[in-house]
């Protein structure tokens, strides 16, 4: 929760660096935001993590703005938004294990994390990178965690509406903060911010009309960064739950137990090949253009992509 009434809602990357803060201490604590954040995650082809809402009325757009269940694909338990934020949930994941006194209760954690990690990591590597660029694409200034940035001053200004297009609505952070008006968004970024939704709204969430259709479509550099260090936390996952938790008891000539060994094995090898696939992916086009994530340990391999 960012503030008890400017903000009282369970935001998705907040969470992340919540839990991520309490894997320092209370363990419980830094696993019940995750669990509690991905209990809301959506149902499509490829989950994707939307901000929780509460039904407490000092913020807008609460969750009833969104109308959510314009799409088939909601959580029907829980009010939340239309949108994502960057992937670091992942890395939380992986601290919370490094943090913990009790290894075999957090890798049970992990166990029911990794389906929804990589559904939420193939939601962003398909949906919102079509063109398989390894780039994530947003499409609101919401979803790239620096919403109120003047990096997207150019590309919102672009952004035409009339005022019939908009509903009828009033700012409650305004309200809620006193002096907020001169630190917040202007009335006029706001509404261009109520007009995206409501466009989203108008096509029902429908991922591959909205990514036609809104006017707002932006490559994002710190989103995407942020999926590829999420990606590589994601293999150090993979290898904690590899791993045996004692050696000294573990399940060698118990023949059912070895097939099952065996079996968990191969699945997490197949986990372990798309999320290299997806990591390659962003390599062969990202190290080209940008300033690289982990610039400062880069190898021979990677300076070489400069070169081609």
């Amino acid at each position: 929760m960012s503030a008890a009434t400017l903000c009282p809602h369970q935001w998705s990357w907040d969470v992340a660096f919540i839990a991520l803060g309490n894997s320092y201490g209370k363990t419980d604590r830094a696993i019940q935001e995750i669990q509690f954040l991905f209990d809301a995650q959506w149902k499509m082809e490829w989950s994707h993590i939307l901000y929780l809402m509460i039904k407490k009325k000092t913020y807008f757009p609460a969750a009833d703005f969104y109308e959510i269940r314009r799409s088939p694909e909601p959580p029907m338990h829980i009010g939340t938004s239309g949108m994502t934020q960057p992937p670091v949930h992942a890395n939380s994941c992986y601290y919370i294990h490094v943090n913990s006194t009790d290894k075999s209760k957090i890798k049970t954690f992990l166990r029911n994390m990794v389906p929804k990690l990589m559904n939420f990591h193939r939601y962003l590597l398909t949906d919102r990178d079509p063109e398989e660029t390894g780039l994530v694409t947003i499409l609101h200034p919401r979803e790239s965690g620096e919403d109120d940035s003047p990096i997207w001053d150019l590309p919102l200004s672009k952004i035409s509406f009339t005022e019939s297009e908009l509903p009828v609505f009033k700012r409650l952070d305004v309200v809620a903060v006193e002096g907020a008006s001169e630190t917040i968004p202007s009335d006029e970024e706001y509404n261009i911010f109520i007009y995206m939704i409501e466009i989203m709204k108008k096509y029902n969430y429908d991922e591959k009309i909205m990514y036609e259709k809104m006017p707002f479509k932006i490559k994002d550099l710190l989103f995407s960064s942020i999926l590829y260090i999420a990606n590589k936390h994601l293999l150090k996952i993979i290898n904690i739950l590899e791993s045996p938790d004692n050696v000294e008891n573990s399940t060698r000539g118990n023949k059912s137990n070895e097939d099952a060994n065996e079996e968990t094995s191969i699945e997490y090898s197949k986990i372990r090949q798309v999320v290299l696939g997806w990591l390659a992916r962003t390599e062969r086009n990202y190290y080209r253009y940008f300033l690289p994530p982990y610039y400062s340990k880069m190898g021979k391999d990677e300076l070489s992509l400069f070169l081609d």
